[in-house]
C-alpha cells in the first residue's frame, strides 16, 4: 500500500513514466528507440536556432540603446576623477550649466552646481604635446632612423 502511494506521487510529479507505474515487468522484444545521427542533427540545429535568436536579440537591444543615446545630447561628462576604489567625482554638463556629482556604489549625489563652467581642454592645447601620441610617434621615428 505504501509502495503504491509512493509510485502515484512520483507519477504525479513526472519523475516516473506511466509505463513504469503499471508494473515493473519488462515486455520482451519491445524496441528501445535508437539514438541516431538524425537526433543529433536535430538537437544541434535547435541549439543553433536558440543561439542565433540570442545574438539577434542582443544586436537589436544594442541598436535600440544607441538610438536612445543619440536623443539625449544635452548631457555629457566634462571631467572625472577617482576618489577611491569605488568612488568618483564627476563634472556633468547639463544643458548650459555644470554640476559636480559624487558617484558611489548604489548612490549618486549632487555635490555642487558650478557658477562658472569649466573649460574642456581643446585637442590642440599645448598640454597634449607631451601625450602618448607624440611620444609614440617620436619613438617610432627614432627606431626607423637607426
Amino acid at each position: 500500500m505504501k509502495q503504491m502511494a509512493t509510485r502515484w506521487i512520483l507519477l504525479a510529479a513526472g519523475l516516473v513514466p506511466a509505463s513504469a507505474s503499471a508494473g515493473d515487468t519488462a515486455v520482451p522484444g519491445a524496441a528501445v528507440p535508437a539514438v541516431g545521427a538524425g537526433y543529433f542533427v536535430q538537437m544541434f540545429l535547435g541549439l543553433a536556432v536558440v543561439v542565433a535568436a540570442i545574438v539577434a536579440l542582443l544586436w537589436l537591444l544594442k541598436r535600440v540603446n544607441r538610438l536612445q543615446g543619440s536623443v539625449q545630447g544635452q548631457l555629457r561628462v566634462v571631467a572625472a576623477v577617482s576618489l577611491g576604489t569605488r568612488e568618483r567625482a564627476i563634472v556633468l554638463q547639463v544643458g548650459d550649466e555644470q554640476v559636480l556629482v559624487g558617484v558611489a556604489p548604489g548612490r549618486v549625489s549632487r555635490l555642487h552646481v558650478l557658477p562658472r563652467p569649466l573649460q574642456s581642454p581643446s585637442p590642440t592645447d599645448e598640454s597634449d604635446a607631451g601625450g602618448f601620441k607624440a611620444r609614440l610617434a617620436s619613438a617610432l621615428a627614432g627606431r626607423r632612423a637607426t
